[in-house]
């Protein structure tokens, strides 16, 4: 019995080698699917939290305008009483207890506005960072098939670096005045008198 010998065209040929590339080229897609889909799933997180901050910044914008006016209106009381009563000198005005008590309240105040201002920046810095994550998150997605697992983890592990960093500030706007950083009653006097306040 002679063995018997296959030829094979190339139109054979051809069609092996088609599904051999259709069979090798299914897991390459099912995992370009899959790192598309892990990348995806942080650009929704990435827009909520974006979305939270940008939110929680307008609140500390309008909370920080609100302490300017009021600010404004203490020190033209200060300014008023002042000028009524003819105080020069600190020692002198802090006896009238409307300007003592005035003048305890700017200290406050220009405490709280530094931090509402320090918070304003945190969220923009918070956005600035997720809007550069998120562009690097698109044009990674253009790209899965070229990345490999280490490029995707290292970019998924930063982006939970960032949204850690500023998700529990991204439900309420809380502030922490510094009760060192409180101005000296006298140099809150002075800056009144100077309109440098």
């Amino acid at each position: 019995m002679k063995p018997k010998h296959f030829s094979v065209t190339i139109l054979q040929r051809f069609i092996i080698v088609l599904s051999l590339m259709v069979v090798m080229g299914i897991p390459a897609t099912v995992a370009a699917n899959a790192k598309s889909n892990q990348l995806e799933g942080k650009t929704a997180d990435i827009q909520l939290l974006s979305q939270q901050l940008n939110e929680r910044k307008h609140e500390a914008i309008s909370l920080l305008n609100e302490i300017e006016a009021l600010k404004s209106e203490l020190i033209a009381e200060v300014r008023v009483l002042a000028k009524s009563f003819g105080y020069r000198s600190y020692a002198a005005a802090k006896q009238n207890l409307r300007i003592y008590y005035n003048i305890e309240l700017l200290r406050s105040l220009l405490a709280y506005g530094d931090a509402f201002s320090a918070k304003i920046r945190f969220y923009e810095t918070g956005n600035d960072r997720l809007t550069y994550l998120h562009q690097l998150v698109q044009d990674d997605i253009r790209m899965t098939a070229a990345l490999n697992d280490y490029q995707i983890d290292a970019l998924t592990t930063q982006i939970s670096l960032v949204i850690n960093r500023y998700l529990s500030d991204a439900h309420i706007v809380r502030v922490d005045p510094q009760p060192q950083r409180l101005l000296p009653a006298a140099e809150v006097w002075k800056g009144i008198n100077s309109g440098n306040l």
